[in-house]
């Protein structure tokens, strides 16, 4: 497909994106088994379990589940090869929506964390929190992921390379001339936190400084997230056709989430219960005689493994070694064991408190029991004191409505500590699957672990079977 070229000129537009954030483990943003994932959704989607999204899990564990449903290999292959001018046809990494014909975009996204931590925030010093009279600071952050895109026909951007930076190393994940597909992940965005989140827009002053872009009150425009809802997931880049709307990207070059939205996906806590507008698109300020872009995005966010029952409910970052995304681990395997470590120190952090809820619930027992005594000691005496029959059972009545009272408050503290005491036992195994992991990833930081053998397919290579003679 041939894409119209345009003058030469280079425009630059910088971000900033603050929310929570975590590393996604299967939906990813280069993958190499994209093509046939979708055609296995297409075409076999209906059989798989409808409680679970199809493309959280693996492709490992989509092969293990067509196995019990009698699609072994030579099956698939055959269901590859009927539709194999339809998966030839799917790109390994999503398009980006919006992108003029002719138009070359390279995109940054920038971070201030380590891969698989968290980004720690002082609330109230923060850019988000006050970015009119915070100073941003471009030098904490650091290029993490860059792409090159470029324009086709029907404003369609199609992914030409995909890199990391690591200090001054480059890895590159997906590259359509040399024919290169290394599985990478993705970043997953949540909004709903006790601290500022959105998107922010920055221009250059005349200091060439970064500064928020206002509106006519000198007041920072914040725009919604690339989420339908603050509580609905949004993610660095789509990854399937129904994530087209939650994609960062998209959202930069077709408007980010309108603040109300009549739609069944926008059930949840809606934007327009913020001070956030919809951003309306990268497209009204391009200049007309620009053919590349510059885009670049700081993002303001963790990089938590994402988690999930099946590795121990805990930020696991093994799984991302051995099995989903190896070469990009073995990249920043350093930040990952650091990870592992941190997750014990977390994991530890939230059995201490609930330990400690469950220290304070029995010290308010206790302290209801001491009433309760009380109160029965008074029952014996005091009334005895009253002049009258009339004010003796009035001092019974309200001696005893306390000592009910006290009663049912115990209960439901006492039903109270037996659930914290059920999370207790949950928090103390993760807290040892937890050191287990970092245990498990100091070894394997002793370990190679490529070259990995995670390339490109070679699509050409599906022939269909000749027939066994009878």
């Amino acid at each position: 497909m041939e894409a119209t070229k345009r003058s030469s000129q280079k425009q630059s537009f910088f971000y900033h994106h603050s929310c929570h954030g975590q590393t996604t483990l299967h939906n990813l943003l280069v993958d190499k088994d994209r093509p046939h994932k979708y055609i296995i959704h297409k075409y076999l989607g209906s059989i798989f379990p409808k409680d679970k999204e199809f493309f959280d899990l693996s492709y490992s564990q989509m092969l293990a589940f067509l196995k019990t449903k009698g699609y072994h290999k030579g099956e698939l292959d055959e269901l590859f090869l009927k539709h194999k001018v339809e998966l030839e046809s799917i790109p390994f990494v999503d398009p980006i929506i919006g992108v003029p014909e002719g138009l070359s975009v390279e995109i940054h996204l920038k971070i201030r964390g380590e891969q698989g931590q968290v980004v720690e925030t002082d609330i109230d010093k923060d850019f988000s929190a006050d970015p009119k009279n915070v100073e941003f600071k471009p030098r904490q952050y650091h290029d993490y992921i860059v792409m090159k895109v470029f324009g086709y026909p029907g404003n369609i951007g199609h992914v030409h390379q995909l890199y990391t930076k690591f200090g001054k190393r480059k890895d590159i994940f997906f590259d359509v001339d040399k024919r290169i597909v290394i599985n990478l992940p993705n970043i997953e965005f949540y909004y709903i936190a006790d601290f500022e989140v959105g998107l922010l827009e920055l221009v250059r002053n005349e200091s060439k400084e970064l500064i928020v872009v206002a509106d006519d009150d000198d007041n920072p425009i914040r725009y919604t997230g690339c989420s339908y809802t603050m509580d609905r997931e949004g993610y660095f880049h789509s990854y399937s056709n129904e994530k087209t709307d939650e994609s960062l990207l998209n959202a930069l070059f077709n408007g980010t989430t309108k603040p109300v939205l009549k739609s069944a996906k926008a059930t949840g806590s809606p934007w327009s219960n913020t001070k956030h507008i919809q951003y309306p698109g990268i497209l009204k300020d391009i200049d007309p005689d620009a053919n590349k872009l510059l885009i670049n995005i700081h993002g303001s966010h963790c990089l938590s493994p994402q988690e999930f029952s099946d590795h121990g409910s805990i930020g696991n970052v093994i799984p991302f070694m051995i099995d989903s995304c190896p070469q990009w681990a073995e990249i920043f395997k350093s930040e990952l064991v650091t990870a592992a470590s941190m997750e014990v120190d977390f994991q530890e952090d939230e059995l201490d408190e609930q330990v400690d809820k469950l220290c304070d619930l029995d010290d308010e027992i206790k302290q209801l029991k001491s009433t309760k005594a009380k109160d029965f000691k008074s029952l014996a005496s005091k009334p005895m004191k009253e002049s009258s029959v009339r004010k003796y059972e009035a001092s019974v009545s309200k001696i005893n409505s306390r000592i009910n009272m006290t009663d049912k408050k115990i209960e439901e503290l006492d039903d109270e500590m037996l659930g914290i005491l059920d999370v207790i036992e949950e928090k103390e195994r993760r807290v040892e699957t937890a050191k287990k992991v970092d245990k498990a990833v100091r070894k394997l930081d002793q370990m190679d672990l490529g070259p990995v053998q995670n390339s490109k397919r070679h699509r050409g290579a599906l022939t269909r079977k000749k027939k066994k003679k009878n």
